[in-house]
């Protein structure tokens, strides 16, 4: 609603952007504290989403998840990537997410761009 939608509106947007990171509506009546540290970084993901933003840009944004957790919520950004068409700027200093997800990586040293490229360049040069 601080974007100047209804409330009707910002329900359906919620509800919506709910479904979009994996949660059921059940969490949209439950206090911030009775969710796990999963379903918090989710809701918070959702309420992003729920602005139908063109560009998402994510800061580590797998620290301190287990592996599974890791994967979900790194398959989630690449699922909503492919189906909104959203721009994803992904900062982390895993290079196998790097790797796997991005179509090109900059690396940055010291606030300026060391190399770039695509994946499979980084992945070809590593090999030679």
């Amino acid at each position: 609603m601080n974007f100047g939608v209804s409330e009707t509106d910002a329900k359906k947007l919620a509800r919506k952007a709910i479904a979009q990171v994996g949660l059921s509506e059940e969490v949209l009546d439950k206090s911030p504290f009775d969710l796990s540290g999963g379903q918090m970084r989710r809701v918070a993901i959702a309420g992003v989403l729920a602005m139908e933003p063109e560009v998402l840009v994510l800061d580590e944004p797998t620290a301190g998840l287990d592996p599974r957790g890791r994967k979900e919520i790194m398959d989630m950004f690449y699922d909503l990537h492919k189906a909104r068409g959203i721009s994803t700027i992904l900062v982390t200093h895993s290079m196998e997410d790097a790797a796997k997800y991005a179509d090109d990586i900059i690396i940055m040293h010291k606030g300026t761009v060391f190399k770039k490229g695509t994946p499979r360049k980084f992945s070809q040069s590593r090999n030679n």
